[in-house]
């Protein structure tokens, strides 16, 4: 019976040890998922952190080109308008040289 309980004994201590190495295992393979887990969500807020950063450069820029597009059709109708001043000086000219050509022609 000696040997019986010997072989029981030896049984229950391997199966004791593998239980004992599996727990091992498996306790440091949570720390290595909590570990990983951290580091992934350290990186998404970096990213986030970026992605906010980026959104608000994406507006400012937005608004100031916006702006430009503004001052540039500002630009536009004030050209356009000294165009048009400018034509109506050049026919006024036109007009008052060809009034002083007609008078110079009636006196001679």
């Amino acid at each position: 019976m000696k040997g019986y309980q010997n072989r029981v004994v030896v049984i229950l201590a391997v199966l004791i040890v593998l239980v004992l190495i599996s727990l091992i295992k498996a306790t440091l393979n949570v720390k290595n998922l909590r570990k990983n887990f951290r580091q992934e969500m350290a990186q998404r807020f970096d990213i986030e952190e970026k992605m906010i950063k980026i959104e608000k450069e994406h507006s400012a820029l937005v608004f100031e080109l916006k702006s430009l597009k503004d001052q540039l059709n500002n630009k536009d109708r004030e050209i356009d308008s000294l165009k048009e001043e400018l034509a109506r000086e050049g026919t006024q000219k036109t007009a008052v040289e060809e009034a002083q050509e007609l008078t110079e022609a009636g006196s001679m």
